[in-house]
């Protein structure tokens, strides 16, 4: 699954930003809600591979 994607499916803008979105927990907790048990590890294995936060928007826009 594409970083863009994981953060569609999670309902999260920007997911594995810890000050800005949701953390990685977050992120692993989501995705264990939605799917069997039997998923979790390699869940957990995604998610720790996460090298920069996932992106997901329709539009950016900067305040100045």
């Amino acid at each position: 699954m594409k970083n863009s994607r994981l953060a569609k499916y999670l309902h999260i803008s920007l997911t594995g930003d810890d000050m800005y979105g949701g953390c990685k927990n977050m992120a692993l907790s989501r995705l264990q809600l939605k799917n069997p048990s039997s998923m979790h590890s390699q869940l957990s294995q995604l998610i720790s591979k996460l090298s920069r936060p996932c992106l997901h928007a329709l539009t950016l826009g900067v305040v100045n």
